[in-house]
């Protein structure tokens, strides 16, 4: 068994953002980082620059594991598009199943699932281009902060997406009606933002949560996770206590019905000491200085040890 990993390079050599046209690419870098993290427990890894080039090779891979970070593009479904094709293959892969993929990448619908569990959210709706009109704006508490309900990594969220008023709201969604299908409103929760990392193998459950510290600067007036922030800016992290017995089981028993054996990643927010749910994240970041691997290594973990304890059943059989 080999390890197969999926990257999504910019083809575009002269760029080397996270993000480019509202498209997400891996940083080129990441090959380096997972060899040397691997090197010490799985020597044979095979890398694809992405989807496209697995797929051409998929016959030399029907017994190995595929970890992928090709995500798609411009898609409701982008997500499921790997977990999908191994499945069709019977191939072995680490990112959560297909359902799984398009659930959480649609964020309002993860909300819902959510409060099966007993679990609050923010108020929210989602709108579409040819069904919008204003008066839906008029049931919502202000401030509200209004995103693409199909995107990750922060794409189309900015400091301006946070708006106090109706008008500011009524603009902002016409404005991103243009460029996303699917505009999510959504009750901006003012308080600490937390992120629980969560990874269960053979009854062996981590379940860490820690608090995103934002920097202190004037041009950042609401301390929220924006683009500006996430993409370029080092996030800090600390361990944090908000969650109480009553919030860890209800999240115990999300994780279990939706993902188990599985990496997610639910971000949240604490208001008069309440946990609200925002989203969940089926394919969270591994680069070192991502929220996940920062959680890992607050507390006691490696970089190296980390991966080991992720991708212990495939250095058994590698």
């Amino acid at each position: 068994m080999k390890l197969v990993v999926i990257l999504n390079v910019n083809p575009d050599e002269n760029v080397n953002t996270k993000i480019s046209n509202n498209r997400e690419y891996t940083h080129r870098e990441l090959k380096t980082i997972l060899l040397e993290g691997f090197s010490g427990f799985i020597e044979n890894i095979v890398f694809y620059d992405n989807f496209e080039q697995f797929k051409k090779n998929v016959h030399n891979h029907l017994d190995d594991f595929v970890l992928n970070f090709d995500f798609g593009y411009n898609s409701r479904t982008r997500n499921m598009n790997v977990p999908a094709f191994c499945e069709n293959y019977n191939i072995k892969y680490f990112n959560p199943n297909p359902y799984v993929q398009v659930l959480c990448q649609d964020k309002f619908m993860t909300k819902k699932f959510a409060e099966n569990f007993e679990i609050k959210t923010p108020q929210s709706l989602l709108v579409f281009l040819n069904s919008y009109n204003k008066d839906l704006l008029k049931d919502f508490n202000y401030p509200v902060i209004i995103k693409p309900n199909y995107e990750s990594e922060s794409i189309g969220i900015t400091q301006n997406s946070i708006v106090s008023n109706m008008e500011q709201a009524d603009y902002l969604v016409k404005q991103m009606l243009k460029d996303f299908d699917g505009i999510l409103i959504e009750e901006y929760i003012e308080g600490s933002e937390i992120a629980i990392t969560i990874y269960d193998n053979r009854n062996d459950l981590f379940l860490e949560e820690v608090e995103l510290l934002f920097p202190d600067k004037e041009n950042f007036t609401y301390k929220a996770y924006t683009s500006e922030i996430k993409q370029h800016i080092a996030i800090e992290i600390k361990k944090s206590c908000y969650l109480t017995e009553y919030d860890i089981r209800h999240i115990k028993q999300l994780y279990y019905n939706l993902s188990p054996n599985k990496l997610i990643r639910i971000d949240g927010r604490i208001k008069n000491s309440v946990f609200y749910l925002i989203e969940i994240n089926a394919n969270p970041g591994l680069y070192p200085k991502s929220v996940v691997p920062k959680t890992f290594k607050i507390n006691g973990y490696t970089y190296e040890e980390m991966l080991k304890k992720l991708f212990m059943d495939v250095s058994k059989n590698v």
